[in-house]
Protein backbone atom coordinates (compact mmCIF):
# COMPACT_ATOMS: atom_id res chain seq x y z
CA UNK A 1 0.00 0.00 0.00
CA UNK A 2 1.43 3.09 -1.07
CA UNK A 3 1.40 6.58 0.62
CA UNK A 4 1.90 7.60 4.44
CA UNK A 5 1.40 4.93 6.92
CA UNK A 6 -2.38 5.01 8.71
CA UNK A 7 -3.60 7.19 5.81
CA UNK A 8 -6.70 5.77 4.40
CA UNK A 9 -5.53 7.10 0.43
CA UNK A 10 -9.26 8.23 0.74
CA UNK A 11 -10.21 11.64 -1.06
CA UNK A 12 -11.47 14.52 0.85
CA UNK A 13 -14.65 16.01 1.12
CA UNK A 14 -15.28 19.04 -1.58
CA UNK A 15 -17.61 21.42 0.25
CA UNK A 16 -21.35 22.00 -2.07
CA UNK A 17 -20.40 25.65 -2.97
CA UNK A 18 -17.17 24.48 -4.44
CA UNK A 19 -19.04 21.66 -6.55
CA UNK A 20 -21.56 24.29 -8.15
CA UNK A 21 -18.90 26.58 -8.36
CA UNK A 22 -17.13 24.34 -10.60
CA UNK A 23 -19.57 22.62 -12.33
CA UNK A 24 -19.43 19.36 -10.63
CA UNK A 25 -22.56 19.12 -8.18
CA UNK A 26 -24.59 15.98 -9.29
CA UNK A 27 -27.90 15.29 -7.19
CA UNK A 28 -26.35 12.74 -4.82
CA UNK A 29 -24.46 15.81 -2.96
CA UNK A 30 -27.46 17.26 -1.82
CA UNK A 31 -29.67 19.94 -1.77
CA UNK A 32 -28.20 22.92 -3.38
CA UNK A 33 -30.26 25.19 -1.21
CA UNK A 34 -28.31 23.98 2.02
CA UNK A 35 -24.68 25.50 -0.02
CA UNK A 36 -23.24 27.91 2.37
CA UNK A 37 -22.32 31.05 -0.27
CA UNK A 38 -20.23 33.44 0.63
CA UNK A 39 -21.89 36.93 0.38
CA UNK A 40 -21.01 40.51 0.27
CA UNK A 41 -19.43 43.09 -2.09
CA UNK A 42 -15.80 42.85 -3.01
CA UNK A 43 -14.34 46.61 -2.03
CA UNK A 44 -12.42 48.77 -4.81
CA UNK A 45 -8.80 49.12 -3.32
CA UNK A 46 -6.90 52.14 -3.49
CA UNK A 47 -4.39 51.74 -6.10
CA UNK A 48 -1.09 53.08 -6.98
CA UNK A 49 -1.85 51.77 -10.70
CA UNK A 50 -3.41 53.40 -12.91
CA UNK A 51 -4.13 49.84 -14.90
CA UNK A 52 -4.91 48.28 -11.87
CA UNK A 53 -7.60 50.81 -11.47
CA UNK A 54 -8.62 50.68 -15.12
CA UNK A 55 -9.06 47.07 -14.54
CA UNK A 56 -11.22 46.93 -11.48
CA UNK A 57 -13.42 49.28 -13.28
CA UNK A 58 -13.92 47.46 -16.72
CA UNK A 59 -13.64 44.04 -15.14
CA UNK A 60 -13.56 43.54 -11.39
CA UNK A 61 -17.40 45.75 -12.07
CA UNK A 62 -18.41 43.08 -14.33
CA UNK A 63 -17.35 40.12 -12.02
CA UNK A 64 -19.33 41.24 -9.03
CA UNK A 65 -22.99 42.16 -11.19
CA UNK A 66 -22.58 38.62 -12.50
CA UNK A 67 -22.27 37.33 -8.72
CA UNK A 68 -18.87 35.99 -9.36
CA UNK A 69 -17.18 37.82 -6.55
CA UNK A 70 -17.96 38.15 -3.24
CA UNK A 71 -16.42 40.35 -0.12
CA UNK A 72 -14.37 37.44 0.66
CA UNK A 73 -12.92 37.98 -2.88
CA UNK A 74 -11.40 40.87 -1.92
CA UNK A 75 -7.72 40.13 -1.36
CA UNK A 76 -7.35 38.58 -4.81
CA UNK A 77 -9.40 40.41 -7.22
CA UNK A 78 -6.51 43.04 -5.55
CA UNK A 79 -3.97 40.91 -6.18
CA UNK A 80 -4.82 40.59 -9.88
CA UNK A 81 -5.23 43.82 -10.24
CA UNK A 82 -1.95 44.83 -8.95
CA UNK A 83 -0.08 42.09 -11.26
CA UNK A 84 -2.42 43.69 -14.38
CA UNK A 85 -0.70 47.24 -13.18
CA UNK A 86 2.92 45.67 -13.08
CA UNK A 87 2.52 43.68 -15.87
CA UNK A 88 1.48 46.54 -18.09
CA UNK A 89 4.29 48.47 -16.42
CA UNK A 90 6.64 45.84 -17.39
CA UNK A 91 5.78 45.36 -21.00
CA UNK A 92 6.32 49.32 -21.17
CA UNK A 93 9.72 48.75 -20.01
CA UNK A 94 10.50 45.96 -22.49
CA UNK A 95 9.26 47.51 -25.63
CA UNK A 96 12.13 50.25 -24.78
CA UNK A 97 14.20 47.73 -24.66
CA UNK A 98 13.14 43.87 -25.76
CA UNK A 99 16.46 42.07 -24.66
CA UNK A 100 16.89 44.06 -21.56
CA UNK A 101 16.84 40.48 -19.50
CA UNK A 102 15.01 41.76 -16.67
CA UNK A 103 12.23 43.36 -18.46
CA UNK A 104 11.69 39.89 -20.27
CA UNK A 105 11.28 38.28 -16.91
CA UNK A 106 9.57 40.71 -15.06
CA UNK A 107 6.87 40.18 -17.99
CA UNK A 108 6.89 36.63 -17.85
CA UNK A 109 5.94 36.28 -14.30
CA UNK A 110 3.65 39.05 -13.88
CA UNK A 111 1.46 37.81 -16.69
CA UNK A 112 1.65 33.98 -15.28
CA UNK A 113 0.82 35.71 -12.02
CA UNK A 114 -2.23 37.48 -13.21
CA UNK A 115 -3.15 34.43 -16.11
CA UNK A 116 -3.63 32.60 -12.92
CA UNK A 117 -5.42 34.84 -10.37
CA UNK A 118 -7.82 35.61 -13.96
CA UNK A 119 -8.80 32.00 -14.28
CA UNK A 120 -10.43 31.91 -10.70
CA UNK A 121 -12.77 34.29 -11.78
CA UNK A 122 -13.18 32.72 -15.35
CA UNK A 123 -11.78 35.70 -17.31
CA UNK A 124 -11.32 33.57 -20.67
CA UNK A 125 -13.83 30.90 -22.62
CA UNK A 126 -12.45 27.70 -20.95
CA UNK A 127 -12.62 29.02 -17.73
CA UNK A 128 -15.67 30.62 -17.94
CA UNK A 129 -16.89 27.43 -18.44
CA UNK A 130 -15.82 26.24 -15.36
CA UNK A 131 -17.91 28.36 -13.54
CA UNK A 132 -20.97 28.25 -14.74
CA UNK A 133 -23.64 27.72 -12.19
CA UNK A 134 -26.81 26.18 -13.33
CA UNK A 135 -29.46 26.29 -10.92
CA UNK A 136 -30.86 22.72 -10.43
CA UNK A 137 -34.00 21.70 -11.95
CA UNK A 138 -36.88 21.57 -9.88
CA UNK A 139 -39.38 18.46 -9.94
CA UNK A 140 -42.28 18.84 -12.15
CA UNK A 141 -45.55 17.98 -9.90
CA UNK A 142 -47.91 15.85 -11.59
CA UNK A 143 -51.41 15.71 -10.66
CA UNK A 144 -52.93 12.17 -9.39
CA UNK A 145 -56.86 12.01 -10.10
Amino acid sequence: MAGKKGRSGGSSAIPMSVKLANGTWKKKDGDPATAVMATGVPTKPEFKNEHADKLWDDTVEILISLDLATAIDTPLLRSLCEMWGLYRDAYDVAVVDPIAREARIAVVTYWAKFESAAARFGMNPSDRSRLRIDKPKQAVRTRQA
